[in-house]
């Protein structure tokens, strides 16, 4: 097995494979720094050439989708559809299309707690330059624009109900995207392989030796994994509050917002969840953790998904449609 440590840039360990015959596929990687975080394609193919050609696919494609998806950038397609929303329907390409569903989607699974309209909160606690809180006037003037209700689609077009909407797919857009470069890579002929990103991990195929990939989920505290779970054409994707905050008086903020009171989510340190589709799992690590500890495994449970929580205590629960799959370090 491999075993891929969920850290803030990953790294992935690769078993060393020797004395192949000549016609053994090999393992190749390449990690490059796309997207605001680093992103490492791996896959196994017959030859340099052969893998070379789908990882620089798999990149073009993360280039031509964060192209599409950026919220900063003049000219993007999604910079023009928040600007003109609002006043009238605006035509969209199908990629934004699907990516709209889908966060739409997930913010009803998760009553809201995943909202993709939820960048104005986001951005007023910029966490990672932030020292002090924001105070409580400048929260419920953000909140007031925050609810995913006031995002329509109708056919091929999305609306605004609301001034200062804002659709920020940031929060689903990786699982998305891992979603699509594995799409690429298999068009490509490439028969197992990884794409990581950040807390995402998309898996398919069973690797060199035939069996599951191991993934390890990230001890929210302590270094090293908390646990392992074994993973073949799935993908996992990891949400906590260890890697964007700012300490004030004792107390941590993180980046994960609870929309409902316009702070950081509070209960959950690390909240993992295995889904087939990369962008289920991204927004539902991320509305999931929002929930909180109680409402979270009540939901997993409900919705029957596969997710690890670690809650503030440190104590960690796996849902039973995980328990084949994820196994707590320490445990037998």
């Amino acid at each position: 097995m491999k075993l891929i440590n969920i850290t803030a840039i990953f790294v992935i360990c690769l078993l060393a494979v020797s004395g192949c015959a000549r016609k053994q596929p090999r393992t190749f990687q390449e990690t490059r720094d796309m997207m605001a975080t680093y992103i490492t394609i791996t896959v196994d193919a017959q030859s340099e050439e052969e893998a070379k050609r789908a990882i620089d696919a798999g990149f073009a494609e993360i280039k031509r989708l964060a192209g599409i998806f950026s919220i900063w950038s003049e000219g993007t397609e999604l910079s023009r559809i928040n600007a003109q929303a609002a006043d009238h329907a605006v035509k969209v390409s199908p990629e934004v299309l699907e990516l709209a569903k889908r966060a739409l989607e997930v913010a009803q699974m998760t009553d809201g707690a995943f909202d993709p309209t939820v960048g104005p909160l986001v951005r007023l606690w910029s966490v990672t330059k932030r020292k002090v809180p924001p105070t409580p006037e400048e929260i419920s003037k953000a909140r007031e624009l925050v609810d995913y209700k006031n995002i329509v689609i109708e056919g091929d077009t999305i609306r605004f109900l609301k001034k200062g909407i804002v659709f920020d797919p940031g929060g689903i857009a990786k699982g998305y995207t891992s979603d699509r470069v594995v799409a690429v890579l298999k068009g490509l002929g490439i028969k197992s392989g990884i794409v990581a990103s950040a807390g995402d991990i998309k898996t398919f195929g069973g690797g060199l030796r035939k069996t599951p990939w191991l993934v390890g989920i990230q001890h929210p505290r302590e270094k090293g994994v908390a646990a392992t779970a074994e993973m073949a054409d799935m993908a996992i994707s990891t949400s906590g509050d260890y890697e964007r905050y700012f300490e004030y008086e004792g107390k941590r903020y993180h980046h994960i917002i609870d929309t409902k009171t316009g702070y950081p989510a509070e209960g959950i340190r690390g909240l993992s969840v295995l889904h087939k589709d990369g962008v289920m799992c991204d927004g539902l690590s991320t509305g999931l953790l929002a929930l909180g500890p109680e409402r979270a495994r009540k939901k997993m449970e409900e919705l029957g998904l596969a997710g690890v929580i670690i809650d503030a205590a440190g104590a960690i629960y796996v849902s039973p449609a995980a328990r084949g799959m994820v196994k707590v370090e320490g445990e037998r």
